[in-house]
């Protein structure tokens, strides 16, 4: 029988793509144990885009408002810590008195609310630690910096309003965030060229400062090849950054749709079949809960 070699520039690209792609691999892991980052991103998303785009288990509200997705730790470098306890589950009765606020604030719109907190705090929240504190504290900062830091107030002053039918430069909506809180922000879209998220930059003495590198191309990879897990489930493998911003952190021309309520129909039955698997995962965190 006779053997077919492959050429020895194949086998050498081979080899140097494998390398590659284990340094690549090796860097996440080893940068993921390490907790020291430089900055955090605040992130709140549109929920009207969200619901246009995946199924949601329940409807938006009507009110004009912008929900919490969270607040991650971020290095300069484009790497990020997470899961640096992942033993440390979410203790509903450690944020009892926050939850009339999370509710409105920081819902999940398709999984149940206690499922998508315990995902943010054990992923985001447990390397965030040594600066805003233990679970009750590092809720109760988020929520204090997105009331402070209100989005649709910003964008109002500029008479910037949800429409089907208006689009906006995002240069203008980072101005109106700029005029109003002295900083510049990310603007993200979906596909279809509509407001996904607005990330802004917090340093780690808390305050809002400019994002003024652009998202690191590190992070922009990870989340172009991120899961199908949308934004507000708890469904997020490690290593990929959870997240419903598209593909598309270059927005140019920005719808801010208003719900549209026949794809949120038609998603009903979806969600319902998605229901009974997310509120088995709150169930059985709440029986961890209990045994603790």
């Amino acid at each position: 029988m006779q053997l077919i070699m492959a050429p020895t520039w194949m086998l050498s690209a081979l080899v140097l793509f494998a390398t590659v792609l284990a340094t690549s691999a090796t860097l996440q892991a080893d940068t993921n144990l390490n907790t020291d980052f430089d900055y955090f991103y605040l992130v709140r998303q549109w929920p009207a885009t969200f619901c246009n785009d995946h199924y949601c288990t329940h409807r938006p509200p009507k009110k004009y408002a912008f929900t919490v997705h969270g607040l991650w730790p971020q290095r300069r470098d484009g790497t990020w810590p997470e899961f640096c306890d992942a033993a440390s589950n979410l203790n509903i009765d450690d944020i009892e008195d926050l939850l009339p606020e999370l509710e409105q604030a920081w819902p999940s719109w398709s999984s149940a609310d206690m499922v998508f907190w315990n995902h943010e705090w054990t992923r985001h929240g447990t390397c965030a630690e040594a600066i805003v504190g233990h679970q009750h504290a590092f809720f109760q900062t988020v929520l204090s910096l997105h009331s402070k830091l209100d989005i649709q107030e910003a964008f109002n002053a500029r008479q910037i309003v949800p429409s089907n039918y208006v689009r906006y430069h995002a240069e203008g909506l980072k101005q109106a965030l700029n005029d109003a809180y002295g900083v510049m922000p990310h603007i993200t879209c979906d596909a279809q060229g509509e407001l996904a998220e607005v990330w802004m930059c917090i340093d780690k003495k808390l305050r809002p400062v400019d994002c003024v590198d652009g998202p690191h191309p590190h992070r922009i990879a990870q989340l172009r090849h991120r899961t199908a897990s949308p934004a507000g489930s708890a469904t997020h493998l490690a290593g990929v950054a959870a997240s419903a911003v598209p593909a598309n952190f270059n927005c140019i021309l920005v719808k801010i749709p208003e719900l549209n309520k026949d794809t949120f129909k038609a998603a009903e039955k979806a969600a319902a079949a998605a229901v009974t698997p997310h509120k088995e995962g709150f169930e059985d965190l709440m029986r961890r809960q209990q045994t603790r």
